[in-house]
């Protein structure tokens, strides 16, 4: 639909949810990039988002907390992509070496080539790249993380473990 063709109905569901909505959205995804620029273009583009598709699939539930928590879901994932778009061009940082290693066995870092590394990580599912990602690329903390992801700090540490021993058997198989 054109942004310019909107009903009356449709501009007037449209600013509500602007006025509403949007500086809780600037400051959860300013939560989530600590810039706040980047957090107000994310939330801009959402609302692109939303008059691209149409306001009227975004009508309000009668609940207004399950709409703002439709709304955080939406901020969360829109900040997920723009960190890995931002950082696409970036190396894998070398702290990623402990993860070529068990307590058995030292597997050299010389033998896999960056790139590989990079590419094994981002066939992992997305419940442990996430993680992974938090944990040695942003270095946050596994408590960090879990307030992010609200998870508990258990699960994150449990996902990091899996997401390793899965990384580890890719590149082993794969590229070792």
């Amino acid at each position: 639909m054109p942004l310019g063709n909107r009903t009356s109905e449709e501009t007037h569901l449209f600013n509500h949810i602007y006025t509403t909505y949007r500086e809780r959205m600037v400051e959860l995804a300013f939560y989530y990039v600590d810039n706040k620029h980047d957090a107000e273009d994310i939330v801009e583009d959402i609302f692109l988002s939303f008059l691209k598709m149409g306001v009227n699939n975004l009508k309000e539930t009668d609940n207004e907390e399950h709409f703002w928590y439709y709304i955080c879901a939406i901020v969360k994932y829109r900040c997920f992509d723009f960190w890995k778009k931002k950082n696409k061009r970036k190396e894998i940082p070398l702290e990623f070496s402990d993860l070529l290693s068990d307590e058995n066995e030292n597997a050299p870092l010389d033998a896999v080539c960056c790139n590989s590394l990079k590419e094994a990580f981002f066939t992992l599912p997305k419940t442990y790249a996430d993680v992974l990602y938090f944990y040695y690329y942003q270095e946050l903390s596994a408590a960090q993380i879990a307030r992010l992801l609200k998870l508990s700090e258990a699960a994150v540490r449990k996902r990091i473990e899996r997401g390793k021993k899965l990384l580890q058997a890719k590149i082993r198989r794969d590229y070792l």
